[in-house]
């Protein structure tokens, strides 16, 4: 019973802690659980928020990345929307 009820328990921390999303899906605009973002939903985010999957920029305004968990870098790196929606590097 207590196995029970401790599994349960770590059920619901996992549905509270699992990781959501703001979209724009049909005009609408939704929090859902990250993995059921579908190609051709706009994610909206904003400040300190974590990029839940990979995307295409439509729209950035002084956008940088902490890339540290990738790279090792120590610093939030400054990127640059391409013609096709894809972010790079910017140079200094």
């Amino acid at each position: 019973m207590q196995e029970f009820r401790s599994e349960k328990a770590l059920e619901a921390l996992r549905q509270f802690t699992r990781p959501r999303a703001v979209v724009i899906r049909n005009g609408e605009r939704l929090d859902v659980p990250v993995e059921d973002i579908v190609v051709d939903d706009i994610m909206v985010f904003e400040e300190g928020e974590r990029l839940p999957a990979d995307g295409r920029l439509l729209q950035q305004n002084d956008f940088s990345v902490d890339e540290a968990i990738l790279t090792g870098e120590s610093l939030p790196v400054n990127k640059t929307l391409t013609a096709k929606g894809r972010f790079i590097r910017a140079q200094p």
